[in-house]
């Protein structure tokens, strides 16, 4: 028994599918906000210089995305991030239903695999509008683009694919492994000179314009040190692939074997592309693995589970007639895996007291801060994290000069806690706010600044009990 789904009926199906992941990502989900998504942005909107003023390992692209988004939007910088979240997300979805459709050769694997994405999407991409979502979001729009290409052979799409993939690299660094892998491919299985050429000078356009405007400011060497060198020091410490979170990802992976194994069958080429796609997406994982990171190959995941599943579909028997073991096998393996699915992704429905971990527990410091602040004084948070600066926004104070974040790979390289401490000596943050359970993931490269604060500072207040981030002492600066 083949099982068909009308066309009315996919898009009907997808409309709604895609109705509860807006209303989820938007107004139910627990998502953590990022400073490089919220923070940074204010900064920038706040005459501070990305790779200037503001020394950032991150590409670019989300933190000026998210900095003209806030420009024109109404709400505060978690919402707006959230919005932003929330479109890249169902952006995503439909990439990933055109492309399951066309890969799958049926609307029902391109419904399935929109399906997997929005159960796997928000387990892995658990950061709002995040640099790793952005990078895949750009792969998957160039592979759709690529896929109009070689269906239309309208120049436009290719050039439009490299465009998309050029963005990915500004999203996150590994983006150039994409581009790499999908212009050996061009060149392995197309064998054109001409696509490889119009593909590859548009790849470039966004990168060396990017390149051209940090220049212009005079901030090119902070940009190659910050973006580059500093990433490759092995200054950062890494994260290792711990059990449980393996688990997640052998899971989620479970039919991407079986997707290989029938497709390359039919369609080594395509086949062949989509691998290279899918390990260079891997390579975020390395060497902090996390979901944040996963998150880059989830979508191709999605697309490919979802033709097995289709298939699978496809090609089986009503139960009344069901003789072969393998049928059995197959549909017993397929549940196993989809109440795995299942599992992983409910937790992330849990209610949560924080909609937004990263942002809205600093409330009662703001509170504190802002009845004893006045217009123009600064402010300085020791360690500036991942989520620590959005103090900055909240309260409405902006670093006295140069800012960045407080772990310890980020003071070690030479020149920054001496910068640091030269522009306090005569401009010194009038608050500081430290976080002293976050300390020890800082030492010894932080100890000079906390130095600072003993000597020319006074303890205003105390708050305990910050959800993920423990007691926060507020120091205010005193003249000698």
């Amino acid at each position: 028994m083949k099982v068909t789904v009308p066309n009315r009926t996919v898009l009907l199906l997808l409309l709604l599918l895609l109705i509860f992941q807006i209303v989820t990502l938007q107004f139910w989900i627990s998502i953590s906000a990022h400073s490089g998504q919220t923070t940074i942005p204010w900064l920038m909107n706040n005459g501070r210089e990305i790779f200037g003023t503001i020394l950032e390992q991150h590409a670019p692209a989300t933190s000026i995305i998210a900095s003209l988004a806030n420009r024109i939007s109404p709400f505060d910088l978690a919402t707006t991030a959230r919005f932003l979240n929330t479109i890249l997300m169902t952006t995503i979805t439909i990439g990933v239903y055109q492309l399951g459709k066309r890969y799958g050769d049926s609307d029902l694997s391109g419904l399935v695999a929109a399906l997997i994405w929005v159960l796997l999407g928000p387990v892995f991409g658990n950061v709002l509008f995040y640099f790793n979502t952005l990078l895949v979001g750009f792969v998957i729009l160039g592979l759709w683009s690529w896929e109009q290409y070689a269906n239309k052979k309208q120049v436009a799409y290719l050039i439009i694919t490299g465009l998309l993939f050029g963005l990915s690299t500004l999203a996150k660094q590994q983006g150039w492994g994409v581009v790499a892998f999908f212009g050996l491919w061009l060149l392995i299985q197309r064998r054109s000179f001409r696509e490889l050429l119009f593909y590859s000078v548009s790849a470039l356009i966004f990168p060396i314009l990017i390149l051209i405007f940090i220049t212009i400011q005079g901030n090119l060497d902070n940009y190659i040190y910050w973006n580059w060198t500093f990433n490759l020091s092995g200054y950062m410490d890494s994260v290792p692939l711990e059990s449980n979170f393996f688990r997640k990802l052998l899971i989620a992976n479970s039919l991407v074997p079986a997707y290989f194994l029938l497709q390359w069958r039919d369609d080594k080429s395509r086949t062949i592309l989509l691998l290279l796609m899918y390990l260079s997406l891997l390579t975020p994982l390395y060497p902090r693995f996390g979901e944040s990171a996963a998150v880059t190959h989830i979508p191709l995941t999605a697309i490919m589970s979802g033709i097995v599943i289709a298939r699978l579909l496809i090609e089986t028997k009503p139960w009344s007639q069901v003789k072969e073991s393998s049928q059995l096998i197959a549909s017993g393996a397929l549940l196993s895996v989809v109440i795995g699915w299942l599992w992983m992704s409910a937790v992330m429905y849990i209610p949560n007291t924080v909609q937004t971990p990263g942002y809205d527990e600093f409330t009662p410091i703001i509170e504190i801060l802002k009845t004893r602040t006045q217009d123009g004084d600064t402010l300085f948070v020791l360690p500036e994290t991942d989520s620590t600066p959005q103090l900055h926004p909240l309260s409405g104070m902006l670093p006295p000069n140069t800012w960045i974040k407080g772990w310890r790979w980020y003071l070690e390289p030479p020149d920054v806690v001496d910068t640091l401490i030269t522009e306090w000596s005569s401009s010194p943050p009038d608050f500081i706010v430290v976080f002293s359970d976050l300390i020890p993931s800082s030492q010894p490269a932080i100890n000079p600044l906390l130095d600072f604060v003993t000597t020319d500072y006074m303890l205003l207040d105390e708050v305990s009990d910050i959800d993920f981030h423990g007691t926060a002492r507020i120091y205010q600066h005193v003249e000698n």
